[in-house]
């Protein structure tokens, strides 16, 4: 990974869980607009190579991004931006991670750089701020363009959005772990402390996947970013008991909450 700052620090956790195939792969056949969704291969998706997220100079850019197909067989590059808060430098930072990984997969497959055709790139921007989304969709919105003579589409680079912030979302949908993290993330987007009733879901909900070999690591990140960046009404004590316990066990549950506990308090103390 490399040591590009993340606009946001809450937004480590979408990227943490985003990673993930699976989870990245659920997002995108359950909260991607339809008109993208039932185009694309779900199961098809792997991450970019890290050696495809190079830029000119030689430094590996952190961005989420993922090879896969349409239904069609045809090859397509997706990038998934997580954004806390409304970015106006999103859509140059999308174009650059696709010229960035369009560059190293012309330079792998076609040593030449003419006759290669690139994977058809889609972008995404996950919002999940504070305030309605206002930013703009289009790059062809962000050019000066104050003459009547020139065609305001000629870049049509359009990016598709899933709005957290948006009341119509409704979260109940795909792979458990992915259910969590919108859980917490509309939480954050709704400003105030996550209330009993959805703490205790978002508890089940991880609880049912307990199986997993990465719960104790993803419930380690949904706990301390419910500390750090949500709050709980009730305090710690009802975090303990509606969501670690449930998950981890009682004697587990309360070791990693005094040990999330700890790490923010350490954090906080540098």
């Amino acid at each position: 990974m490399s040591d590009t700052p993340i606009n946001q620090p809450n937004e480590h956790l979408a990227r943490s869980f985003f990673a993930h195939s699976d989870i990245f792969q659920s997002l995108m056949e359950f909260y991607l607009p339809p008109k993208t969704s039932k185009l694309l291969a779900f199961d098809s998706f792997h991450p970019i190579d890290t050696n495809m997220k190079k830029d000119y100079f030689g430094k590996i850019q952190d961005y989420i991004g993922y090879r896969g197909t349409f239904t069609n067989g045809i090859s397509v590059f997706m990038f998934l931006e997580p954004q806390s808060a409304i970015d106006g430098a999103l859509l140059i930072r999308m174009l650059h991670y696709i010229t960035i990984t369009s560059t190293n997969y012309i330079t792998t497959v076609d040593q030449s750089k003419q006759s290669a055709l690139i994977p058809f790139p889609i972008a995404v921007t996950f919002y999940y701020g504070k305030a309605p989304w206002t930013g703009r969709l289009k790059f062809s919105e962000m050019w000066d363009n104050t003459s009547s003579n020139i065609d305001p589409d000629i870049l049509k680079f359009v990016h598709d959005l899933i709005d957290l912030n948006c009341t119509s979302v409704k979260i109940g949908k795909g792979h458990p772990f992915l259910q969590s993290l919108l859980i917490v993330l509309k939480a954050y987007s709704l400003a105030k402390p996550i209330d009993n009733e959805s703490l205790s879901q978002l508890g089940k909900i991880m609880a049912s996947a307990k199986t997993d070999s990465r719960i104790k690591n993803f419930t380690a990140e949904i706990g301390r970013y419910i500390l750090e960046f949500v709050k709980v009404a009730g305090g710690p004590a009802v975090l303990e008991e509606l969501f670690f316990i449930p998950i981890l066990g009682k004697a587990e549950g309360k070791k990693m909450l005094a040990t999330t506990i700890d790490a923010i308090k350490a954090t906080s103390a540098k």
